[in-house]
């Protein structure tokens, strides 16, 4: 799946907002079989998370403090490498009620396993990118090289954390993720095949999209509309 992970990387990079993060890790998800994701940050206040997990189960989550049993969360803290999970796994005998419940309530919001990448943030913080599934099991390989996942996990908080800083005052964008992601690649001197190649699509879709981006922006034709989306900050220019 390291297909899967570079282009979730470059997705991310060319985000606009928050609400694009969830679109491109809900793809990603989805591209690798499973049904959900999470992204989260541990921080002195609790958790920040970008998630797709049911309103339901974050509003539970949420109210009863489960981030401090939360199995996963704790396991991911201990061994710092990239690993599989399991509710069906936990044997519910030896653990005390709270966590007999988190259990529970997880499975029936239909998070049952999953794989995640816990990676070191800074000052003692942890980042942490997880795949969730309703099926009794996950396969590791799913997820690809464990190294290039850890780093998909960076992009997210480094993302993230750029668009939160961002003036409030910054010109919208009006281009979709895929149209950005073409002229992102057409920046870097690449031609239509071979952004059809690097994103999986078909040559006639990447001139759809730079045509349409080409319009959006009024450009007199690609290179014009490249010099404007990188004027305009819409795509970066490293």
């Amino acid at each position: 799946m390291n297909a899967e992970i570079q282009s979730l990387i470059d997705a991310i990079d060319i985000a606009q907002d928050a609400r694009s993060v969830t679109v491109v890790l809900r793809n990603y998800a989805h591209a690798c079989g499973f049904d959900r994701f999470a992204y989260l940050q541990t921080a002195a206040s609790g958790i920040i998370t970008c998630n797709n997990y049911p309103k339901e189960w974050q509003d539970v989550y949420l109210d009863r403090g489960y981030s401090e049993i939360d199995p996963v969360v704790t396991t991911a803290r201990r061994r710092m490498e990239l690993f599989t999970w399991s509710a069906d796994d936990c044997p519910r005998r030896s653990n005390p009620k709270a966590q007999r419940l988190f259990y529970s309530e997880a499975i029936d919001h239909g998070i049952r396993s999953g794989v995640s990448v816990p990676v070191r943030g800074s000052f003692g913080t942890m980042l942490m990118l997880t795949l969730a599934s309703s099926r009794e099991r996950v396969n590791t390989s799913m997820l690809g090289d464990a190294g290039r996942a850890a780093q998909a996990a960076i992009g997210v908080h480094y993302r993230l954390r750029a668009l939160a800083e961002t003036p409030l005052a910054a010109e919208h964008c009006s281009l979709t993720p895929k149209e950005l992601l073409c002229l992102r690649w057409a920046s870097k001197g690449k031609y239509m095949p071979e952004i059809a190649a690097l994103i999986n699509v078909q040559h006639r879709t990447v001139q759809h999209y730079l045509d349409n981006a080409r319009a959006k922006l009024k450009a007199t034709n690609l290179t014009h509309a490249v010099a404007i989306a990188l004027e305009r900050g819409f795509i970066g220019s490293d």
